[in-house]
């Protein structure tokens, strides 16, 4: 019989794969690609405080900074871009700042945590409105651009996974309803109301920021960034 013999290097890239089929549940090559849903960290999402939180969906967007790109599956929030109406970019607005502190530390455990890639966004300006998009920023948890989720502005979207209107619906999680989510009452995804869902970019003014409609298309104009019932989707990206 042939002896196998495993050199390290591949032990160590065996090792990490394995931990997180382990950690969202799932295994194989199928985990990995583009739309497969996985589990990693936990928030509350049914509404009910008592029982503790629940594990947070992901869709595999792309593969990006090193790691795999993911998109929470439902809204997990609706809360304002800022708390209040006045000029701001993603850079100074207090989502971006709630993000990557009370949701991070939330939602993620220290083992967690250290998977979690730190990345540079280059906020553009709003393609239509021209209304900047402010300095690049670095963030752990983060919201998409407008260019990121379609193709009709230009070179493409960055990410493969929006193909048309309905890959950008998106349903919001219990919590997010009792945080007053904005339920549509003409579109569902997968027989639940869709919602609105905040981007990072701005709208048409520097009081607004963008979003994608409960249809699914991407609203340029946006709204005032201080309106609280506009869902959250983060992204993060996660060393395989």
């Amino acid at each position: 019989m042939k002896r196998l013999f495993v050199t390290v290097p591949v032990l160590l890239i065996l090792l990490v794969l394995c931990a997180f089929a382990a950690a969202d549940g799932q295994t194989g090559k199928a985990a990995y690609e583009i739309g497969a849903c996985v589990t990693f960290g936990a928030y509350e999402q049914d509404g009910d405080p008592e029982n503790g939180a629940e594990p947070i969906e992901w869709i595999v967007i792309g593969e990006r900074y090193g790691g795999l790109v993911l998109m929470s599956k439902y809204a997990l929030d609706a809360a304002p871009y800022n708390t209040f109406r006045t000029d701001v970019t993603w850079e100074t607005c207090t989502l971006r700042a709630r993000l990557n502190d009370d949701f991070y530390n939330a939602a993620f455990s220290p083992a967690e945590q250290a998977r979690i890639v730190p990345v540079t966004l280059e906020n553009e300006d709003n393609p239509v409105h021209a209304v900047d998009g402010g300095r690049a920023t670095q963030d752990r948890v983060w919201l998409l651009a407008i260019k990121e989720v379609t193709d009709q502005f230009g070179a493409g979207s960055a990410y493969g996974y929006f193909t048309n209107d309905a890959s950008r619906m998106c349903a919001p999680t219990e919590y997010a309803l009792a945080r007053h989510a904005y339920r549509s009452a003409a579109y569902s995804v997968n027989g639940v109301a869709a919602c609105f869902c905040w981007l990072r970019s701005p709208g048409d003014s520097a009081e607004d920021a963008a979003y994608i409609d409960t249809d699914g298309s991407v609203y340029t104009y946006g709204d005032f960034v201080s309106s609280d019932i506009i869902g959250v989707r983060p992204v993060v990206v996660v060393l395989p």
